[in-house]
């Protein structure tokens, strides 16, 4: 099932919205980087970002509606 999610990043104030599989949020720790696409606006909308797991200071994970 997907959750959406606020990804924060170490050192600065970027963050992003995205929406990712739970499966990959339950293997976060395993996995050496993360693609998806920013659901906030700031990015263009067909424009995938490619996240180096170890730059993520915290992820605030958002129960569905």
């Amino acid at each position: 099932m997907d959750k959406k999610v606020e990804i924060n990043i170490k050192d600065c104030s970027e963050r992003f919205v995205a929406v990712l599989d739970e499966e990959i949020l339950n293997n976060l720790n395993d996995l050496n980087f993360i693609m998806f696409k920013d659901i906030s606006y700031e990015y263009p909308e067909s424009e995938y970002i490619i996240l180096n797991t170890k730059a993520i200071a915290w992820m605030v994970v958002y129960e569905n509606d």
